[in-house]
């Protein structure tokens, strides 16, 4: 495993690390993410921790929900697209993310979610992060327009597991890989 974007003391920033194929994390989100999403080849799986101060809020949020029963009842794995204004290809050249204000999945790798106003799913203006079980249907509201795309794996809090999920908290959700892929062309025989 590469560590390419830390800072040690206090982890005040995002330690971001990219996954070795062979690591167990990486062949676990593979798996899963192809499941759902088998014309896509994975270019790289990045792991994030994020600054103490947000996963501490996530923690805590997480211990009081599940009130002494089994946190993995109220915490749901799930994909999220998000827009970027950066090339994301910049990721794994350079190693950090990059410093626009307007580019939401670097905002996401520094700083974590934020509620956010978005159309998804259509015509449903909700400020929430929203997220899906299926990496097909969180691909299907990529709006990047470049080859190179991405994903973000995230533990949800929510008592109920669902297909689709908005959370309206910040401490809700946790980003806790990034996964950069590609489509690969696809062929209809009708």
């Amino acid at each position: 495993m590469l560590n390419i974007f830390s800072n040690f003391g206090q982890r005040k920033q995002t330690r971001l690390t990219r996954l070795d194929y062979l690591a167990s994390d990486f062949q676990k989100i593979a798996q899963r993410f192809q499941l759902t999403l088998p014309s896509a080849k994975i270019i790289a799986i990045f792991e994030l921790e994020l600054p103490k101060k947000i996963s501490k809020k996530f923690n805590k949020l997480q211990e009081s929900l599940a009130r002494g029963s089994d946190i993995s009842a109220i915490t749901q794995r799930m994909f999220l697209d998000t827009m970027t204004t950066c090339d994301a290809s910049d990721l794994l050249e350079i190693g950090r993310p990059c410093k626009l204000n307007s580019c939401e999945m670097c905002k996401i790798i520094k700083r974590g979610n934020k509620c956010i106003k978005t159309p998804r799913p259509k015509n449903n203006e909700l400020l929430g992060i929203w997220s899906a079980k299926n990496a097909n249907l969180a691909d299907s509201f990529c709006e990047d327009v470049g080859t190179l795309r991405k994903m973000f794996v995230l533990d949800i809090l929510s008592p109920v597991s669902a297909e689709t999920l908005v959370v309206y908290s910040n401490s809700a959700a946790i980003p806790r890989f990034l996964i950069l892929y590609e489509l690969l062309a696809t062929t209809n025989n009708d």
